[in-house]
């Protein structure tokens, strides 16, 4: 069975824990290949054990330092990026 996401990459900020936690674990289901970021390892490894295809970043999206070295994962991961508003 396909997902409506098969194909597609998302960056998930606040992604161990929440609101972040279930739009990640939602579009894992739907087939995307998915990054979450958060400042807690343990949360992120949560919800990695929780779904498929996840693949945590340690970072606190406050610290410029930190959303730049996410970016960097993230591409390094999954060779490219897109507008967060682009579908």
């Amino acid at each position: 069975m396909t997902g409506r996401l098969d194909g597609k990459t998302a960056l998930v900020t606040g992604g161990g824990r929440g609101i972040g936690q279930a739009i990640a674990l939602r579009f894992a289901r739907e087939g995307a290949r998915v990054a979450i970021v958060g400042p807690h390892k343990e949360t992120l490894a949560d919800t990695v054990s929780k779904g498929r295809g996840i693949e945590p970043i340690v970072g606190d999206v406050t610290k410029k330092q930190d959303v730049e070295r996410a970016l960097d994962a993230f591409i390094g991961k999954f060779q490219r990026i897109r507008s967060s508003a682009s579908p």
